[in-house]
């Protein structure tokens, strides 16, 4: 038996072609790229070239120590590099190539480093190794089963349905979040670099950090660039990147996802803004979302959506963890028909008004609801805490007159005991009175505490602080706990160590749903006015009623007089008539 190099699956000898995957035994990759069978440290064999971007190259492989697929990531920018007479060792033409080739390998496996470090977090690619041989660098990774988006966008249409949509997007949010608190921006989100196995997983590859590191002056930002989904600050080598960079990737890969087209490219919106925001293209989505989308798409990057975490929390999806997801059939009948209009500043404000604050403590700027008003925040910058000690934030935080900071904790076993992630982020302007939030690592393993039976939320949420553990109260009925008293843990347990990045969700009592249960009474022909007392005294919701005048009477109720609702889920609707 031998080995395809197309596909790695054992096949007869004697077999000219592959009868998995339809490769050539004596097929080769194309000029340039490394021979079919190429061993390198010993065990890894490498295949078929399947990806193969302006900045390196991806190859199928086999680890044959341990008789698995794998996938080697070999450091190649073609416009800096190219193949010894071997057709093996990687060559560099002048002095000023090496440099950007030294400082683009240095950053390709420091990154991979760094990732391998994150591989416990759902939709990082797992990194087996990484190395320096045949004068270039190397990765060797898990080898994904699946698709990438791109290619499963074309085979439903173009686009996909706004949930499906929101499902994909917050588990690229929960990467980030977890990658961006670890230190590291990937730059290059796009279709092509979201990938969802067979297993239905969501990853996220081909971290940019490289291909920024090798770039020139002369190069083209188009070839470095994925126009449409670049921020402006990527077209500039001095434009200062960070986690708002990638949020606006993810707000642009969110926008084709629903529209089915690609953003207007945030160089040309500088010049004049044509967005056309997603309901005008037909599109039903939630007005908070479609705002959520609209911020992160700022040209500016300091009026975006800061970061992973606010942007979840902006789509509801706070509490979200990783899950299985899949794409709906769905047809896409025909073209959009694209108007071409000027997306103005007022309507940004109006949408953001109306639907999302955004706010973390430290934006400069906030839109009051409904108005096009700006409230203008104090100067103060929010220093950077981020590689101290705990001890040695509070004290950098505590001078700038910063009193109100939360410590949560991490647990990583290779990580000095230091502040990792901060909130607000270095250089937002902030006032006194801010929250400040570290993140802290800890080699120290942090689980949750057992419920102790009885126990109110309140006595316990001292406890939970004490440990660094923030909270959120999931209100539900119960037949058997008391009334405030805490229930259990939603979807974790007792001694699960924490990601204490997100409050964790807690069940607390609202008491036995009987409790909430009262008939409604008939309010036909009665005062308005005295209808409205008596379902007060009641406890029972009445939806808003413009105006309310001594004459009127009530008509009619939606509810039959004499049914048993339940005053926390049922609301009252009372039709009014004008006497006299």
């Amino acid at each position: 038996m031998i080995y395809c190099m197309g596909c790695m699956e054992e096949i007869e000898e004697a077999e000219k072609t592959c009868p998995y995957c339809g490769f050539a035994q004596t097929g080769q990759n194309k000029e340039g790229l490394l021979p079919v069978g190429t061993v390198l440290q010993g065990r890894y064999i490498v295949g078929r070239a399947i990806g193969n971007g302006g900045f390196g190259v991806t190859y199928i492989g086999l680890d044959g120590q341990l008789n698995r697929k794998i996938a080697v990531k070999e450091f190649f920018p073609i416009k800096l590099a190219g193949r010894g007479e071997d057709g093996i060792y990687v060559t560099v033409e002048n002095s000023e190539a090496a440099d950007r080739f030294k400082n683009g390998l240095e950053q390709f496996l420091n990154e991979a480093k760094h990732l391998a470090r994150l591989s416990h977090i759902p939709g990082i690619v797992y990194i087996y190794n990484y190395f320096h041989e045949n004068g270039t660098g190397y990765i060797i990774m898990e080898y994904l089963e699946g698709t990438d988006l791109l290619t499963l966008l074309r085979e439903h249409g173009g686009k996909i349905s706004y949930e499906e949509a929101r499902e994909l997007v917050l588990s690229v949010l929960y990467i980030l979040r977890n990658v961006h608190m670890n230190g590291i921006l990937h730059r290059d989100i796009a279709p092509d670099n979201v990938f969802v196995t067979t297993d239905k997983i969501v990853k996220l590859i081909d971290f940019g950090a490289a291909r920024h590191a090798a770039r020139g002056k002369d190069d083209s930002a188009e070839i470095l660039l994925k126009v449409g989904y670049a921020p402006v600050e990527q077209y500039s080598l001095e434009g200062k990147q960070g986690a708002w960079t990638d949020m606006y990737e993810v707000g642009a890969l969110f926008y084709r996802m629903i529209t089915g087209i690609k953003p207007t490219a945030s160089i040309d919106r500088l010049r004049e803004d044509t967005l056309v925001i997603p309901s005008e293209l037909g599109v039903a989505i939630p007005p908070e979302a479609e705002a959520a989308i609209m911020t992160s798409l700022n040209v500016e990057s300091r009026y975006r959506i800061q970061n992973a975490r606010d942007f979840m929390e902006a789509l509801g999806g706070e509490n979200f963890r990783p899950a299985e997801w899949t794409v709906e059939t769905t047809v896409f009948e025909g073209d959009i028909e694209v108007k071409s209009r000027f997306f103005t500043k007022k309507r940004v404000i109006m949408l953001v008004s109306a639907c999302l604050l955004i706010l973390t403590a430290g934006i400069g700027a906030a839109w009051m609801a409904q108005k096009d008003v700006a409230v203008v925040a104090t100067n103060i910058k929010m220093a950077d805490a981020t590689g101290k000690s705990e001890e040695e934030a509070k004290e950098l935080l505590g001078r700038f007159g910063v009193k109100n900071i939360t410590v949560k904790y991490i647990y990583s076993p290779y990580a000095e005991e230091r502040v990792e992630y901060q909130n607000p982020e270095q250089g937002s302007s902030i006032s006194p009175d801010v929250s400040v939030t570290l993140t802290v690592s800890s080699r120290e393993k942090i689980t949750l505490p057992p419920l102790e039976p009885g126990k109110t939320y309140g006595e316990m949420e001292e406890e939970w602080k004490s440990k660094g553990i923030t909270t959120k109260k999931k209100e539900c009925y119960s037949e058997s706990v008391e009334k405030d008293s805490v229930i259990g843990y939603a979807g974790c347990a007792e001694g699960e160590i924490l990601d204490v990045s997100q409050p964790v969700p807690v069940e607390v009592s609202l008491g036995k749903k009987s409790d909430y249960e009262t008939e409604v009474p008939d309010l036909r022909g009665m005062k308005a006015a005295d209808a409205l007392k008596q379902c007060k005294a009641l406890h029972i919701a009445v939806k808003k009623i413009k105006e309310v005048k001594e004459n009127f009477l009530v008509k009619s109720q939606n509810i039959d007089p004499g049914t048993t609702i339940n005053i926390r889920e049922d609301k009252l609707i009372l039709v009014l008539e004008e006497t006299g």
